[in-house]
């Protein structure tokens, strides 16, 4: 494991991250806290870590062969108190750096910067291995929050291509592909809030699978009718009720889901 404190102030910001130097591939994991420098000023004090109510995490592939390329991220509180995470994918044997820009409670901003290597891909690992299963066949918590993560990316993405007066529709493949992907590690989700409610989230998750096969033919054809309709379908019966009720628990039964307006939004 790499650890690292960087002094700001009064304040240490730690960095915990699992493995010390992740091979591609592989799921890094990292983890953050913002506590007091002890006295000492060569660590901190854990046990007063302070509660972290923003941040933006933010990180380069140091290639030398083209430009940087930044991904980001935000923290997910642990059940550890203090504590806080994030997870993803390495893509390439390069040295990174992570930029770390965290506001914590009572209005203490804080930045800085760490880098870590990266190692050839493990032979008896594969990129497009299921990351982080456990004995139960659950996805590991950090895992699926990178699934979330990631699909909201590409969505996101994919969205912004198809309100272009041209969309490259290979661009918009590609991100459609992706989500759909990435859908297919919703089934291996352990709610640990709704856990009661697991059937009911496995057919959510079925019927999105289901959307975006349409979504992605929709858009093969180059149909961005049919694509646009296929976006509106899947934000209002899938993404929207899976947020409403599994995410936020804002509603406890699917028919109190607004409908959405997209039509300003074309």
């Amino acid at each position: 494991m790499l650890r690292e404190i960087h002094a700001i102030g009064k304040l240490g910001v730690l960095l915990a991250l699992r493995p010390k130097q992740p091979a591609v591939g592989e799921l890094a994991k990292f983890v953050f806290k913002v506590a007091p420098i002890n006295a000492d000023g060569m660590d901190v004090d854990e046990t007063k870590a302070l509660e972290i109510v923003m941040s933006r995490i933010t990180i380069f592939a140091m290639d030398r062969q083209q430009e940087p390329e930044p991904r980001y991220y935000t923290l997910t509180p642990l059940p550890e108190k203090g504590a806080y995470s994030f997870a993803m994918r390495i893509r390439k044997n390069v040295d990174h750096r992570v930029i770390v820009a965290v506001t914590a409670k009572g209005g203490k901003d804080l930045e800085t910067s760490y880098d870590f290597q990266t190692q050839p891909a493990k032979a008896e690992a594969h990129a497009e291995a299921l990351p982080g299963l456990d004995e139960q066949g659950h996805l590991e918590m950090s895992a699926q929050h990178e699934t979330m993560q990631a699909m909201g990316r590409h969505w996101t993405e994919a969205w912004r291509e198809l309100e272009k007066k041209n969309p490259r529709w290979r661009a918009l493949t590609n991100h459609v592909e992706a989500v759909h992907k990435l859908q297919s590690n919703l089934e291996h989700f352990h709610l640990h809030k709704f856990a009661e409610r697991k059937a009911e989230f496995d057919v959510l998750a079925r019927t999105f699978g289901e959307q975006l096969k349409t979504l992605h033919d929709a858009v093969q054809r180059r149909d961005r009718e049919g694509a646009w309709q296929g976006f509106k379908r899947i934000d209002q019966q899938s993404c929207l009720k899976c947020h409403l009720v599994f995410r936020w628990g804002a509603v406890q039964d699917f028919k109190q889901v607004p409908e959405l307006n997209h039509e300003k939004h074309r």
